[in-house]
């Protein structure tokens, strides 16, 4: 339920995570990327409330809260330096941030993810433009599969943060099949872009790492372009209008 927030690797003085398990009657299971998808929405949308109530660049206050990380800073730097975040975007566009380091299970691993989602204006709308991906999984094996696995997941998670609605009535899911519950269509795909960064650490994990920073880094892309904090997912339909 916490995965991605009581392991992140933000700089805290004082840090306390407890959770409280509610037995709910609704049978559930694990989705891709576990707790993360939840938990790191969550946690990236505080972060930038908070760099929004300090007055602080979304960029910055990451890096600032990261210093003490230099594989975090890298990640960071890289996505930054390829999205172009210290120019102004191009007018009615917007950008987002998110940062996220996914510990494996018992620390068996960890690998460094960091974001910038770019929106563009298209008619009274705003789209998703591009997604810029930047990660250190150590040393890989195989870049080809890898960066399969960045637009694959980031594909996964743009489904999970715009169409996975599930609803209720007189107690059934009113959700069927894919005419009910839609996948991500070719043409709302963006463009990805993967930047893969060497490193001497041996292979760590990667499966599920890319998917839980996209949904906080479009919402905060919004926000930006809109006004409008978003903080449920799926995201609101109409919080893409311009």
């Amino acid at each position: 339920m916490v995965d991605g927030i009581y392991n992140q690797s933000y700089r805290l003085p004082n840090f306390l995570v407890e959770t409280i398990d509610t037995p709910l009657p609704v049978p559930v299971y694990f989705m891709r990327s576990v707790g993360s998808t939840a938990a790191v929405f969550f946690w990236e949308s505080f972060i930038s409330d908070l760099a929004n109530r300090a007055g602080i660049d979304q960029y910055t206050y990451r890096r600032n809260m990261l210093s003490h990380d230099p594989l975090a800073l890298r990640v960071l730097d890289v996505v930054a330096a390829a999205a172009h975040w210290t120019t102004p975007p191009a007018p009615g566009h917007a950008r987002g941030i998110s940062y996220n380091c996914y510990v494996g299970r018992g620390g068996r691993f960890k690998t460094y993810v960091a974001q910038v989602v770019e929106l563009a204006p298209d008619g009274d709308r705003l789209v998703l433009k591009r997604v810029f991906c930047a990660v250190d999984p150590g040393l890989v094996i195989n870049p080809n599969t890898l960066t399969a696995q960045i637009e694959g997941g980031i594909g996964f998670a743009l489904t999970t943060a715009l169409h996975s609605r599930i609803t209720f009535a007189n107690g059934v899911v009113e959700q069927s099949n894919f005419d009910s519950y839609p996948l991500l269509a070719i043409d709302e795909m963006p463009e990805i872009v993967p930047l893969i960064l060497p490193s001497d650490r041996p292979p760590q994990g990667f499966g599920e790492v890319v998917l839980a920073p996209v949904a906080p880094a479009i919402a905060q892309a919004l926000l930006q372009a809109t006004g409008r904090r978003i903080d449920v997912m799926p995201l609101p339909a109409d919080a893409f209008r311009r």
